[in-house]
C-alpha cells in the first residue's frame, strides 16, 4: 500500500526443502515514512533474490 506520506510492504514466504524435508516460513514487513526512514527488513532486497526482475515501486 502507498500513500503520499507512508508506504506498507509486506512479505510471506515459504521455501521447502527437499533433502530435508522442511519447510521454512517467513513474514517480513516494511513500513516507510516518506522524507524519513523505513522500519523493518529489506523487503526489496529479499523480492530481488527470490523473483527474477523485481523492481521496487516505491
Amino acid at each position: 500500500y502507498e500513500s503520499c506520506c507512508w508506504g506498507l510492504k509486506i512479505l510471506a514466504s515459504q521455501v521447502s526443502d527437499d533433502d530435508f524435508e522442511e519447510t521454512d516460513r517467513a513474514l517480513f514487513f516494511e513500513l516507510t515514512l516518506k522524507g524519513l526512514t523505513q522500519a523493518g527488513k529489506d523487503v526489496d532486497a529479499h523480492l530481488s533474490n527470490v523473483v527474477p526482475g523485481y523492481q521496487p515501486r516505491f
